[in-house]
């Protein structure tokens, strides 16, 4: 049972990283399925964190459009919720 190994859990996770990018970016579409998935989970992530913001209408208006704005943008509201940029 140890010497079998998955494919997956043998490669370095570099090339893995290069597979899964080479294979999305192999098909436009399904780049564009992923990055809409990327948005909607960011989104939910989005209203979740900011619904104790919404007490009064307007400051709950500006800071769910803040969070639509930030879930468009993705890849680089989850940079600078990690790494703090």
């Amino acid at each position: 049972m140890d010497n079998v190994q998955n494919d997956l859990s043998s490669a370095p996770l570099t090339a893995l990283l290069a597979e899964l990018l080479k294979r999305i970016t192999a098909d436009p579409k399904l780049l564009v399925i992923y990055y809409f998935l990327g948005a909607a989970l960011t989104l939910a992530y989005q209203i979740s964190v900011r619904l104790e913001q919404c007490v009064l209408l307007i400051p709950c208006l500006v800071s769910y459009a803040k969070g639509f704005i930030w879930s468009i943008v993705w890849p680089l509201s989850w940079l600078v919720r990690f790494v703090g940029i």
